[in-house]
């Protein structure tokens, strides 16, 4: 009897092993699409094969790999999304199956279909397609491994099981700290600011005095005309050190307010990027919150955070 449970237990881990050795591989191949970048496409792809890598039904050629096999064999993976080409690239990948589908316009819609070719054959592999309609770029982009769940035809409750256990397992919220580079910025944004501001007094400063002093000192000397000549040259020598000063009142407050103002640009420039790259640096699952030092980071950090708890 014993004899019997072990052969039997031996018997069903060699199955087991047998079944995922013989599970098909798969590659996700670029869907056709109009009106949208490649590097969108490109995040596109990457989405949809990590999305069917969970499912755990294929063993799944990365992308990595796709593009390194097509590129020795001068395909342009980028521009190979007609039907006869991806037929002909996929037999050189040596797939049993491989995913793609393509995206339309429909007036301000988006059309997105996807199936599951046999590598083979060309046709679709057990029924195995998708069709989608949605109303914005921003919602389908976001929807694209629901969408490859549907594709493979899994229940709602698994595609719901599938998000969830990878929203637990994967995402991880990174409370914002400052980057260097964000400290950076907001630094010089404030220091240039506050040279803008300095200028600004400057000038108001060089104003009245081009006013009152240099008027005064004006009136003072065209009031002395009929007096000694020693004592006129005085006034009017006095009057054009007023107008000097004056002058190196103007220009001082237009260095100090303007290099400020460069200042503050370049330093909103470089917080701004920092604050973009802080926004999307996470690439592993990760949703980077941004620091409330970032600009607009409720919008950025909403939008990271949602990109992946999606995802």
């Amino acid at each position: 009897m014993k004899k019997l449970v072990i052969f039997l237990l031996l018997f069903m881990l060699v199955m087991s092993l047998s079944a995922q050795e013989t599970k098909p591989l798969i590659v996700v191949m670029n869907f056709y699409y109009q009106d949208i970048s490649g590097g969108d496409m490109s995040s596109f792809t990457s989405v949809v094969s990590e999305a069917l890598s969970r499912t755990g039904l294929y063993n799944v050629m990365s992308i990595e790999d796709r593009d390194k096999i097509l590129t020795d064999r001068e395909y342009d993976v980028e521009s190979c999304v007609q039907p006869s080409c991806q037929a002909r690239a996929v037999k050189a990948l040596n797939v049993d199956l491989y995913l793609t589908g393509d995206i339309g316009r429909l007036g301000n819609k988006y059309i997105l279909h996807g199936a599951i070719i046999n590598a083979k054959t060309g046709e679709v592999h057990q029924g195995l397609q998708y069709d989608e309609i949605y109303n914005d770029f921003i919602k389908m982009r976001d929807d694209m491994t629901a969408f490859t769940y549907k594709v493979c035809h899994l229940e709602d409750e698994r595609i719901t099981q599938l998000i969830d256990d990878y929203t637990r397992t994967k995402t991880v919220v990174v409370e914002g700290k400052a980057s260097p580079g964000e400290i950076v910025g907001i630094a010089m944004t404030i220091a240039g600011l506050g040279g803008g501001i300095v200028g600004g007094l400057m000038y108001l400063d060089y104003d009245g005095f081009w006013n009152k002093d240099v008027q005064a000192s004006h009136d003072l000397y065209m009031a002395a005309e009929n007096s000694s000549e020693e004592y006129y040259s005085d006034l009017y020598n006095s009057y054009l050190d007023d107008v000097e000063t004056s002058k190196s009142k103007f220009y001082s407050s237009l260095i100090v307010g303007g290099a400020g103002l460069v200042v503050a640009a370049i330093g909103g420039v470089v917080w701004g990027v920092s604050a973009n790259m802080a926004n999307n640096s996470a690439t592993d699952g990760t949703a980077a919150k941004p620091s409330p030092l970032s600009f607009g980071a409720a919008y950025n950090g909403q939008f990271s955070l949602s990109m992946k708890l999606e995802y």
